[in-house]
């Protein structure tokens, strides 16, 4: 039954796809990771993409596609609905508030 309501769900709204941009060892940027795999989506989808690794992009082209960290590196987190996305968020805390909305759409 939830499974199908999780289907029923992504046929309606579609997946949300959250996607990390930064190095794979950079604290921040598993933090943002933590907090995109805490929050209750079901029809979620994690896509990492590091900078300094062309494979992690080549992985996942679309949802890599002109997304970037920040300044000097600094990972960045873009929510994503169909082919509209958040503009980038930086801490843990905005990427909460992003999901929660997305949750409650």
């Amino acid at each position: 039954t939830l499974d199908a309501l999780g289907s029923l769900d992504r046929l309606r709204r579609g997946p949300v796809d959250v996607v990390i941009v930064g190095a794979r060892g950079d604290d921040r940027a598993r933090a943002l990771a933590r907090e995109a795999g805490r929050a209750y989506l079901p029809n979620r989808t994690i896509a990492r993409v590091d900078p300094g690794d062309p494979r992690s992009r080549a992985v996942c082209t679309e949802l890599a596609e002109g997304k970037e960290a920040g300044p000097d590196g600094a990972p960045r987190a873009y929510v994503c609905r169909g082919r509209t996305c958040s503009p980038p968020v930086a801490s843990p805390a905005e990427l909460a508030e992003l999901l929660q909305r997305e949750k409650n759409a």
